[in-house]
């Protein structure tokens, strides 16, 4: 079964998630499980590859990877004794992290301390200090 596609936001101020996924398993009725098959998992980034690697069929593991924001196209793909081929295919979104009041109250507060910095060297100015 294929894994859904999904979203992960970064922490604040980040611009990197980790991010884990549970491998598909595959099912083939016209071949037993011969306990040496792999599955090719591909991971792409605006058609760049940032993953390519052989994964043991049916093992299940758990991939963790740090990605930035964007969309990631992840797919994994099989091909039996038959040449029949099987793929599966997902995508994980990385979206930055959304800033509600706290961003705002922090983004109002370095704004307030920079016109008190510029008040401040503009009476300066004027006091002849």
């Amino acid at each position: 079964m294929c894994p859904s596609s999904f979203v992960v936001n970064t922490t604040k101020g980040e611009t990197q998630a980790d991010v884990t996924w549970t491998d598909p398993k595959v099912t083939d009725d016209n071949q037993p499980d011969s306990g040496d098959d792999y599955v090719e998992l591909l991971v792409k980034h605006n058609d760049d590859t940032i993953l390519e690697e052989e994964v043991p069929v049916n093992e299940q593991e758990e991939h963790q990877m740090t990605l930035g924001t964007g969309v990631y196209v992840v797919t994994y793909s099989y091909t039996d004794l038959n040449l029949q081929k099987g793929i599966c295919t997902f995508t994980i979104s990385v979206q930055g992290n959304v800033c509600m009041f706290v961003c705002w109250c922090d983004y109002l507060f370095y704004c307030y301390y920079w016109l008190v910095v510029l008040l401040l060297s503009k009476q300066s100015e004027m006091w002849g200090a």
